[in-house]
C-alpha cells in the first residue's frame, strides 16, 4: 500500500473548490485564490495543517514497508526479524616470530605499523632461544584493510633476541559495522537469522572478529558427507568453517546451540552450558587458505599505459574471497571492468599455478587468497 500525502497548496485548492460549490448552489459568486482574500488564506493555513496530518499518515503507512520505511524503523525491525546490525570486524594477521640466541619475549599489546593503520599483538608470546612461534595481530582499524602475505615485518620497538616477524599468509580481511540501508537490503532479501542452517551461519558470521562462516550438515543418516578438498562429514553432524577469530571465545558454541543442536566435527571447539548444567561442546574448523594464480589478458595491438601492469596485480591482490567459493574468469574481469591503461580481453584461473581454466572451486574448508598475478598480452 502507497499513501501520498497532500501538499498544502492542493489541499487549499480542495477546500476551495468545495466552497465554491457550496456557493454556486446558493447562486453566489466564487471567491478567487488571491493573497488579498482572506478566505483564500485560511484554507492555505488549514491546507498546511492537511499536509502536516498526510505526512505523518504516510510515515506510519511506510513504517510497515521496509523499502520506505525511515531508517530508524529499520532498526526497530531487526529484533522482531530475529536479527540485529551486524557488527563490523578488524582485519586479522597471524604473525610468525622467531627468536635469536636468547629467550625472546613479545608482549600483549605490541604494535606493527602498516601504512596508515597499526596492527597489534592480541596476547604476548614468550619464545625460547631458536624458538618459533604464531600470535595473532588485529588491525586498530575497523573495517576491510588488505594485508598480502610478507608485509608485517616489523614492531614500532625493537625486542632482545628477536630475529624476525612476519606473516607468511595473507590476513583475514574485516568488515564495516552493517548500515540501515545494509540491514534493510538484507531483510527485503530475507537474510535474517532463522532455525536452520542459512540461520545459524548468518548468525555466526555475525560474531564479532568473524568476517565470514560456512556451516555445513550432512542430512545423510549412514554416509559421510565428502567437502571439495576432501573433509568429511560424518552423518548427521553439522561442520562450523570460520574466517577470522571469535575474540569473546564463547559465542560461536552460544549462537549454535541457540539455534541448531546437531552435534559439530572441527579440531576446535567451544564449551555451551545449559541451564540444566550439561556441558556441551561445539567444534569448528578455521579455514584454511589456498593459493589461487591469476593469468590476465591483454590486447596487444591497443595502447597501454605506464605501469599498467602493477596496477593490475594492486586490483586482483585487493580482491576478498569467501569460504569454499567458485572463482571464475568473470570474477577476475569483472574487477578490472572499465580498467583505462590497457584493453582488457580476458582471465584464467589455477589452483596450482599449471592448470589454468574458465574456474577454479575451492575447497569446502579454505579461502582463496591471490598467490600470484601474471599479465599477458595476446
Amino acid at each position: 500500500m502507497t499513501f501520498s500525502p497532500e501538499s498544502a497548496s492542493d489541499a487549499a485548492v480542495d477546500l476551495l473548490n468545495e466552497y465554491n460549490a457550496l456557493l454556486q448552489a446558493q447562486g453566489l459568486p466564487p471567491i478567487v485564490a488571491t493573497p488579498a482574500n482572506a478566505l483564500w488564506l485560511i484554507f492555505l493555513a488549514l491546507g498546511s495543517k492537511i499536509q502536516s496530518q498526510d505526512e505523518l499518515i504516510a510515515q506510519a503507512v511506510n513504517s510497515f514497508n521496509l523499502a520506505l520505511s525511515d531508517d530508524q524503523q529499520i532498526v526497530n525491525f531487526l529484533p522482531a526479524a530475529g536479527t540485529e546490525l551486524i557488527p563490523g570486524a578488524f582485519t586479522s594477521v597471524i604473525l610468525e616470530v622467531v627468536a635469536g640466541a636468547g629467550t625472546l619475549t613479545v608482549p600483549s599489546g605490541s604494535v606493527l605499523p602498516y601504512g596508515d593503520v597499526n596492527f597489534t599483538t592480541v596476547s604476548g608470546i614468550t619464545l625460547p632461544a631458536s624458538g618459533i612461534g604464531e600470535v595473532i595481530a588485529l588491525c586498530n582499524t575497523l573495517g576491510p584493510v588488505v594485508v598480502g602475505p610478507n608485509q608485517l615485518t616489523s614492531f614500532s620497538t625493537s625486542f632482545p633476541n628477536l630475529v624476525s616477524v612476519t606473516n607468511p599468509s595473507a590476513g583475514v580481511t574485516g568488515r564495516n559495522d552493517e548500515t540501515p540501508t545494509g540491514a534493510r537490503n538484507r531483510l527485503i532479501r530475507g537474510e535474517t537469522i532463522g532455525w536452520n542452517l542459512n540461520g545459524v551461519q548468518r548468525a555466526i558470521g555475525s560474531i564479532s572478529g568473524i568476517t565470514a562462516c560456512k556451516v555445513y550438515f550432512n542430512f545423510d543418516t549412514q554416509n559421510n558427507m565428502v567437502l571439495e578438498g576432501g573433509m568429511a562429514v560424518l552423518p548427521r553432524h553439522a561442520l562450523i568453517v570460520i574466517a577470522g577469530t571469535d575474540t569473546s571465545g564463547t559465542e560461536i558454541a552460544s549462537t549454535y546451540m541457540g539455534l541448531m543442536s546437531a552435534p559439530t566435527d572441527g579440531d576446535q571447539f567451544q564449551n555451551y552450558t545449559f541451564l540444566s548444567g550439561q556441558v556441551v561442546a561445539v567444534n569448528f574448523q578455521e579455514a584454511d587458505e589456498q593459493n589461487l594464480w591469476v593469468r590476465v589478458f591483454y590486447d596487444l595491438d591497443q595502447d597501454t599505459q605506464a605501469g599498467f601492469e602493477s596496477s593490475i596485480d594492486q586490483i586482483i591482490e585487493a580482491l576478498v574471497f569467501q569460504i569454499g567459493q567458485t572463482v571464475t574468469q568473470e570474477t577476475i574481469c569483472n574487477a578490472l571492468l572499465g580498467f583505462q591503461p590497457a584493453a582488457i580481453v580476458g582471465a584464467e584461473v589455477s589452483l596450482d599455478g599449471v592448470t589454468y581454466g574458465n574456474k577454479v572451486q575451492a575447497d569446502g574448508t579454505s579461502v582463496p587468497v591471490v598467490f600470484n598475478v601474471e599479465v599477458v598480452g595476446v
